[in-house]
């Protein structure tokens, strides 16, 4: 045999060189690329990760691994929790197939590997009340780094919609109420809530119409028995002097406000409707007299005391209604408790009704038109006292939605006219009703009532409210009215429009 001469052969000719040099290039794509074969077939990638692990235990190569947690459970009901140190990205490659070997790839990476490899299913919203209620279930969470973890342990607190209603029960009631701020600062605002028995207030909520204001009582947060709570705008600063028990954001409007307090399960507890303004309930702007429940028949007054009482019984002689406040039906079974209504009301939300304590007449039933003609409309008054009522001098005048009073019936149709004592009286469109039962008195045929958002305040002739009141909805063919001729009666939509008048 023919010795082979290698001093003949150029150096790219030599088995060594290639050996050598595909060697180095093995090595320089491995450790320089470290993603080469990542992404390839089973094989190259597990001999990728063989080859740079044995050249690192060789050469001492050290790397910083990343830590990863997860909490993981599979379809099949199985749950598995690994929270330790990843020492290696081989036991990333035994967990997430295909994720090995890259340290740029994210953690969102490794969870839609997850996904795909061990049946991981992210937290549903909607499925979160059963797993929190289930105690077979681990939690299964891989939170997005921009969404915070919800507290699984936490009470959730239903959010009341505004416009629920119901009969008001008055269990706890708005008291006193600084809608004009106090002398230091218009802002220092703040209301008052009494009640005739204890209540943990937990879960409670008090909104206005817009939930500007919005303020949800804590569990904990508690009124005593024939006590107070005080609730003050932003900081404990608005009522110098006395401590505050709930601090709350946001501003009530001096042009006016509707309240409404809503107990845990989003029942109407009680409102203060003063959608069109202030004045016809009380408080002052100028004097910074707060507005106030009376202790005698709990309508709204205006209080004697610059700066009110809070957390304190209310006063004896404020401004009563019969002398520009408008006030709120007086809850049944109540007497002089020291501003506390005792027994409840059935007021209903989307109204606001008052009646003067001196002159007795109420507003009974009113009805905005029909299906045959938008004008069919009337109101009924009643006089629940014991004397005829005169109404010489009187006028009703109507409020729009936009919060705009205009004239419905002049004092010039009212002369001469009076409500007999346990008597109705009625009032209605001329051209528009065609009722079988006679009108007292026809307002304009050119003024109208509205379906929506309508207010009709009866005045004296003294410029004094007797009576208003408001709905938000009176549909066709129905009337609006009170349950009983009772001024603690409140009103509600009746299929069966009735109206008497004072024959």
């Amino acid at each position: 045999m023919e010795e082979e001469n290698f001093s003949d052969k150029k150096f790219y000719q030599r088995r060594k060189f290639w050996i050598t040099l595909i060697a180095g290039f093995i090595l320089v794509l491995v450790l320089v690329t470290n993603t080469g074969f990542s992404s390839g077939s089973s094989f190259l990638s597990n001999f990728a990760g063989s080859f740079r692990k044995t050249l690192s235990d060789v050469f001492g190569i050290k790397r910083a691994e990343p830590v990863y947690e997860f909490s993981l459970s599979n379809e099949g009901g199985r749950s598995s929790v690994l929270k330790n140190e990843v020492e290696s990205e081989e036991k990333i490659s035994e967990l997430f197939p295909g994720v090995a070997g890259n340290k740029e790839k994210s953690l969102a990476s490794v969870k839609e590997v997850a996904v795909q490899n061990i049946g991981f299913q992210e937290k549903n919203p909607q499925s979160e009340g059963e797993k929190r209620n289930s105690s077979t279930r681990s939690q299964q969470t891989i939170p997005d780094s921009d969404q915070p973890i919800k507290d699984q342990t936490s009470n959730s607190v239903h959010d009341c919609d505004f416009s629920l209603s119901g009969d008001l029960n008055r269990k706890v009631f708005f008291n006193e109420i600084a809608w004009m701020g106090g002398k230091v600062s218009a802002s220092d605002e703040w209301m008052e809530l009494g009640g005739p028995i204890g209540f943990d207030l937990g879960g409670w909520q008090i909104k206005n119409e817009d939930e500007s204001i919005k303020i949800i009582f804590s569990k904990g947060d508690k009124i005593s028995a024939g006590g107070f709570f005080l609730l003050e705008r932003t900081d404990d600063d608005s009522v110098p002097g006395v401590t505050a028990d709930k601090i709350y954001v946001g501003a009530l409007s001096n042009a006016g406000e509707w309240l409404k307090l809503f107990d845990s399960d989003c029942k109407l507890v009680d409102e203060v409707n003063a959608h069109y303004g202030w004045e016809p309930w009380g408080g002052d702007n100028n004097s910074k007299k707060t507005l106030e429940r009376n202790l005698n028949f709990h309508a709204w007054q205006t209080s004697e005391n610059v700066g009110g009482t809070p957390k304190a019984k209310n006063s004896e002689n404020g401004t009563p209604p019969n002398a520009g406040g408008i006030a709120q039906t007086q809850p049944s079974g109540t007497g002089s408790t020291e501003g506390n209504l005792g027994e409840a009301s059935t007021t209903p939300p989307n109204s606001s009704s008052s009646v003067s304590l001196e002159t007795k007449i109420l507003i009974s039933e009113v009805m905005a038109g029909s299906s045959a003609s938008a004008d069919y409309e009337f109101i009924e008054i009643y006089n629940y006292g014991s004397e005829a009522v005169d109404l010489t001098g009187w006028y009703i005048k109507k409020k729009s939605s936009s919060g705009a009073e205009s004239s419905l019936v002049a004092a010039s149709r009212l002369s001469g006219k009076s409500v007999s004592a346990g008597k109705h009286f009625l009032l209605a469109h001329d051209g528009g009703y065609t009722g079988t039962v006679a009108a007292d008195v026809l307002w304009p045929a050119s003024y109208s009532l509205a379906y929506t958002n309508n207010t009709i305040t009866i005045y004296n002739v003294s410029g004094a409210v007797i009576d208003a009141v408001s709905w938000t909805e009176i549909p066709k063919d129905k009337a609006y009215a009170r349950s009983s001729l009772d001024i603690s009666a409140g009103f509600a939509v009746t299929d069966a429009p009735g109206p008497q008048n004072s024959q």
